[in-house]
């Protein structure tokens, strides 16, 4: 075996060694279980569905809002854990966190020549991340999409360096899995498309096909799951076209989750967005720097500029899927840092990549030390919040696994409870979940997907309450000062307006309705 093939095999082994230990930590967080939100009670419902041969169906309607990836493989994953979900998503959790992070160490590799240093800077960047810590230890659909991702754009810049029919392949896999894991993943096509039209000396008719078999592989799993759904539920993906128009609000969001990512310091808006416009600056220049040099063109074949690129191309199809849906159908998306974990993975490979090769460039190794410097930094700042963040959910659990809610005399008030009566809430999830009660959410005065009015708020509410009254329902207003998730539900005045009979109060809530009569 040649030096160099070993010394392959022994970074290969390195970084399967640190993904392992990135499986552990996972592991050690979650000792609860992993955190759960309302999305999650959705996966779990639906996983535990489909165990039971009912299909994919949570609390009795067809998942639709959801692609249906995440709760299959929590399905799977709960045969080899003695039928229970949650510790289904706390392992996954932890194999997906090991994965990403062994995935971005052989991106960067790969781009960076097998440098070390840049692949153990990219592998601290992840394991550093507090927020990434928390994003894998809820049960959530974003780590098994980072690594679909991951794996789609690595497999197609080696086709496209190397083209060979089972890297084409797997890189439409990898991709409808991704596809199919979330529906932002649609980002994915056009970077797709564009690199195999345009990257690579192959004759065009070549890349036509390459193009049509890739584009139909990655796109059939989730073509066949929206016609299910319009035969199921008459909608493709719960959503309602409504104009509400992308803005200030958003950008700055977006603009303060990216710098937060690299740089998570208190500074004013106007610092962070100059620091962000700053990067963007550099990033311009130095990709106008290499194309002076002719390093791009001398390089165009290579995984080094194939793959930053297509992490590049990623990037911006998915800011603008993001956009284009937050501004046409679903209001509520936040640009925070679940949903832009893909995009600092991509960003993170892209630009190592970037500064490695201008230093390659220019000669001028000070600019690749420099940049790691930057990162130290970076790393530094963040370990210190991580540690703090790893063990206050060791200790207290996450979401609907936090010891506040898992400690809620509400919720063990209404497991008592045993007269079959709907519960109207504004946690309903939390009751679900927890309490293991039919629970519907109470009326909003808006619709939060469309921010339309709901004219028949006040009906709703009176007529709820009037059961309440009656004694046929309960109503439960959870306290968010206990609760760190609560949302408010009926204002004060309006539940004192309805003088509604206190059946129970807690310090974490309170819960009206009439003991039954016989």
């Amino acid at each position: 075996m040649s030096t160099e093939r070993k010394k392959l095999g022994a970074h290969v082994l390195a970084m399967v060694l640190a993904g392992a230990c990135a499986s552990i930590v996972i592991l050690w967080t979650t000792p609860h279980g992993p955190g759960v939100s309302p999305d999650s009670t959705v996966y779990i419902e639906t996983a535990n569905s489909l165990v039971s041969k009912n299909g994919f169906f949570a609390y009795g309607e067809p998942l639709t809002h959801f692609p249906p990836t995440y709760p299959l493989l929590l399905a799977v994953t709960r045969i080899f854990q003695q039928g229970d979900t949650l510790q289904a998503s706390r392992w996954l959790g932890a194999l997906f966190f090991g994965a990403n992070i062994v995935l971005l160490g052989i991106a960067v590799q790969a781009c960076t020549e097998r440098s070390l240093l840049a692949t153990g800077t990219a592998m601290l960047l992840f394991l550093s991340h507090p927020q990434l810590i928390r994003i894998h230890s809820m049960a959530w659909s974003e780590p098994p999409f980072i690594m679909f991702t991951l794996a789609g754009l690595f497999l197609l810049a080696q086709h496209l360096v190397w083209p060979r029919t089972y890297l084409l392949l797997g890189s439409s896999f990898f991709i409808g899995l991704a596809l199919t894991t979330r529906y932002a993943g649609i980002a994915l096509l056009p970077p797709m498309i564009f690199a195999l039209f345009f990257f690579g000396s192959r004759p065009m008719m070549h890349k036509i096909k390459d193009a049509v078999v890739a584009t139909g592989i990655a796109s059939l799993p989730l073509a066949c799951w929206l016609v299910r759904n319009l035969v199921t539920a008459q909608s493709a993906t719960d959503r309602t076209f409504a104009i509400h128009p992308f803005g200030f609000a958003h950008a700055f969001e977006l603009i303060n989750t990216i710098h937060n990512f690299v740089l998570p310091i208190d500074i004013s808006g106007v610092a962070m967005a100059l620091h962000v416009a700053l990067a963007a600056a550099l990033f311009v220049i130095a990709i106008s720097l290499l194309r002076k040099k002719s390093y791009i063109t001398c390089n165009e074949n290579s995984v080094r500029i194939v793959l930053p690129a297509l992490c590049l191309a990623f990037t911006f199809a998915y800011i603008a899927v993001l956009m284009i849906s937050v501004s046409f159908f679903d209001a509520i998306i936040p640009f925070d840092y679940r949903v832009l974990s893909p995009v600092f993975l991509t960003l993170t490979v892209a630009t190592i990549s970037l500064a490695w090769s201008l230093s390659q460039a220019l000669d001028r190794r000070f600019i690749w030390y420099a940049f790691v410097f930057f990162a130290s930094v970076s790393i530094t700042i963040n370990s210190v919040h991580a540690i703090s963040v790893t063990v206050d959910i060791h200790n207290n659990g996450r979401g609907y696994n936090s010891r506040p809610w898992q400690n809620s005399e509400v919720i063990s008030y209404l497991s008592e409870i045993r007269d079959g009566r709907k519960v109207y809430s504004d946690e309903a999830e939390a009751v679900r979940f927890l309490a293991e009660k039919e629970a519907v959410s109470l009326p909003e005065k808006t619709f939060k997907f469309t921010r339309s009015l709901n004219n028949g708020y006040k009906e709703q509410l009176n007529r709820i309450f009037g059961e309440c009254a009656a004694g046929k329902v309960l109503v439960v207003y959870f306290n968010p000062r206990y609760l760190r998730d609560g949302k408010p539900g009926p204002t004060d005045r309006e539940v004192i307006d309805a003088n509604l009979p206190v059946l129970a109060r807690f310090k974490d809530g309170i819960v009206y309705g009439r003991i039954p009569v016989g």
